[in-house]
């Protein structure tokens, strides 16, 4: 703002017994003579709005689906994820999806129903630990999937989580009797492997 009486110093020339007893960096010094009437100093403060940064990380997701020829599709998800100040994962599930069961650094956990569009499909929330350092959460949940008949289309398996993921894989396998035509998506194509069951991850 202004300031009457007192001359502007680089916080660096202030005395050493001052810049000791700062807490926080220092932003502006004067320096004054002892004067009659007394030096005045009036600022200025302008509080800047917070930048909002990622609370919950996701290092890695894996997945694995299993599809059947009855229509039933299966998925393990797994994330290494950190945290530091949310209290649930929130994860999007397929259409027609049913969680079977969940675990958070290897303990049990029972989900909770959270308020998203069922139109989307079913939200869960999941109760996840505070810490800077890395946690595994598990989800295993069963998805109806139409019947692969003679020939059929995968799509929309995997569950969407509220935090950011890093990296993602996904392996899914098919009965043996299948073989897999990769269409195109958001995900790169690795490898096919045939064996017992055709997998392409």
């Amino acid at each position: 703002g202004e300031s009457e009486r007192l001359l502007s110093v680089e916080p660096s020339e202030l005395p050493k017994q001052v810049v000791m007893k700062a807490s926080h960096p220092l932003l502006l010094g004067y320096k004054y003579v002892r004067a009659n009437p007394p030096p005045t100093l009036r600022l200025n403060l302008k509080h800047h709005a917070p930048l909002a940064v990622q609370s919950a990380v996701i290092d890695r997701a894996t997945y694995h689906t299993l599809v059947t020829e009855d229509g039933i599709a299966v998925t393990s998800a797994a994330f290494a994820m950190r945290n530091t100040t949310e209290q649930f994962l929130r994860l999007v599930l397929p259409p027609g999806s049913e969680v079977w069961a969940a675990s958070v650094n290897g303990k049990a956990e029972k989900p909770a129903v959270g308020a998203g569009d069922p139109k989307l499909g079913a939200e869960v929330l999941l109760k996840i630990l505070n810490s800077a350092e890395p946690f595994s959460v598990e989800v295993i949940f069963q998805t109806t999937v139409p019947k692969l008949g003679y020939a059929g289309r995968i799509r929309s398996l995997l569950p969407r989580p509220s935090s950011t993921v890093t990296h993602t894989s996904w392996e899914l396998s098919i009965p043996s009797a299948f073989w897999v035509s990769w269409k195109g998506g958001n995900m790169r194509f690795v490898a096919e492997r045939r064996g017992f069951d055709n997998i392409a991850p």
